[in-house]
């Protein structure tokens, strides 16, 4: 197989696992939760392992999953609307896909697991930014697909440490920017490996902690766009960190708060200030602005009786660029800093159950200033999520 033609399989796989993550998200462009269940509550629950999705928030704890399988269906409706020099654009796409994930439990002490998640942006405005001869259409494609192989240690029955080695892909498309004297060149990609590491604990049987530390994952280059991207052609996923409690209020009641920090800062086409040096691919080019991001996420899940859990959150985020930085920013609108969720768990069976949420990242405008002055941004996403666990 071709190396272009891998790159495609790489971008066929992403699209069918991990779309909904990379259409548009709220944490920057990562999505607020990976499953139903931590979706049903604005992404909260890293020290509250439920389903085998908990790998992509923190690998120790597979520890406490057991054995099973989680398959989870999500639905994206996006609605961006851009001015850009003047004119008016948007786009509103309905994204569907499958996302899996596993778990094991190989003895009272090891365990494995793995999950899988997406990264990225999906923007088509079908019509040219800023209108040029022969220029037919505007958009930008950047699928970041991560499978994470976890391994889970119990130091004993109430603390356990985790790792896993996270293997990236992306896809990359850009077109319609050949006003700013950067040629379409068709879809590439290239690949990546990382880490993670966690630590999961009970502190008492009422309350939970949890830490975790995934690396920045460098890629490789996108070959074509050597003079398209600062820094060249190199999109890497950003580092993060993400700290969780869970108490149990009562028998019936968790309340959950998790803290997420996500390094955009680093990832230069994303960091780099806009206009940097004006020269596009250069290391100190122009970039999207992007700055580190905190992002606070609350939850409650009420177990109502032994079928019916109930479950909701809200999440907000630090401002991820300044308006002065906006001009970049119609190819990654992602202005939405606040979540509001709700969600639900039916228990079908010993072994079988079902999960669903609703999510929306609230309509938000930024309306660009100083040098980005006339791009004003705006969208709004609702995810709707379903979830089948399987335990066996």
């Amino acid at each position: 197989m071709t190396k272009l033609n891998a790159y495609r399989a790489f971008g066929v796989l992403g699209l069918t696992l991990a779309t909904p993550m990379a259409a548009l998200a709220n944490d920057g462009l990562m999505f607020s939760g990976y499953s139903a269940k931590t979706l049903g509550m604005s992404g909260a629950g890293a020290a509250h392992p439920t389903d085998s999705q908990i790998g992509a928030l923190n690998p120790a704890g597979f520890a406490f999953t057991g054995n099973r399988v989680d398959l989870t269906g999500v639905a994206l409706s996006v609605d961006i609307n851009s001015t850009v020099l003047g004119g008016d654009y948007s786009d509103d796409p309905i994204i569907a896909a499958p996302l899996p994930s596993v778990s094991y439990q190989f003895n009272d002490q090891w365990a494995f697991g793995l999950s899988t998640y997406g990264v990225g942006v999906m923007v088509d405005y079908g019509e040219p930014i800023p209108p040029a001869p022969g220029v037919t259409d505007t958009g930008a494609t950047l699928m970041q697909l991560v499978l994470a192989p976890s391994v889970a240690y119990k130091l004993n029955e109430d603390h356990a440490i985790g790792a896993s080695l996270l293997l990236a892909g992306q896809y990359f498309e850009l077109s319609g920017l050949q006003a700013y004297g950067a040629p379409d060149e068709g879809d590439t990609g290239s690949f990546g490996v990382g880490f993670s590491i966690g630590y999961m604990g009970n502190l008492n049987e009422d309350f939970r902690v949890s830490a975790s530390y995934f690396s920045q994952i460098h890629m490789g280059d996108l070959e074509g766009y050597e003079n398209h991207l600062a820094d060249e052609t190199d999109v890497d996923l950003p580092a993060r960190a993400i700290l969780g409690l869970a108490y149990d209020v009562t028998p019936q009641l968790t309340l959950l708060a998790d803290y997420n920090w996500i390094d955009w800062k680093s990832v230069t086409p994303l960091g780099n200030e806009f206009p940097g040096s004006f020269v596009l691919g250069a290391p100190d080019g122009p970039g999207a602005g992007w700055k580190e991001q905190h992002i606070v996420k609350i939850g409650a899940e009420y177990a109502l009786n032994d079928h019916w859990t109930l479950r909701g959150g809200v999440s907000r985020s630090s401002l991820l660029w300044e308006k002065e930085n906006n001009a970049l920013n119609y190819l990654t609108p992602v202005t939405p800093r606040t979540h509001v969720a709700l969600g639900a768990s039916y228990k079908a069976s010993e072994n079988r159950e079902w999960s669903f949420a609703w999510n929306r990242a609230l309509s938000r405008e930024q309306r660009g200033d100083g040098i980005s002055t006339g791009t004003d941004l705006e969208t709004r996403i609702d995810t709707f999520a379903v979830s089948y666990g399987w335990t066996f």
